[in-house]
């Protein structure tokens, strides 16, 4: 079942989106899977692009992305 992004996740979206504005990250393409929580990260992170008055790419959306497993997800996102 599919697991929405949780109040925790949405955090960490706006956290990154922060970070990534304050070192001047710039991005020519935005590519997301097509479940709810891979999304609504993705829109977290444009709304904190936008509200800071930087552009955000319109989203790719590709279902192969999907098949990120939960763990891998999870250490890919926990890279420091």
């Amino acid at each position: 079942m599919e697991q929405p992004l949780t109040p925790l996740g949405e955090a960490q979206a706006a956290g990154l989106a922060c970070w990534w504005l304050k070192h001047g990250a710039q991005f020519d393409e935005v590519h997301s899977g097509t479940l709810a929580r891979q999304v609504r990260m993705e829109e977290i992170v444009a709304e904190t692009f936008r509200k800071a008055g930087k552009p955000w790419p319109e989203r790719l959306t590709l279902d192969a992305f999907n098949r990120i497993g939960h763990l891998e997800e999870e250490r890919l996102w926990s890279y420091r």
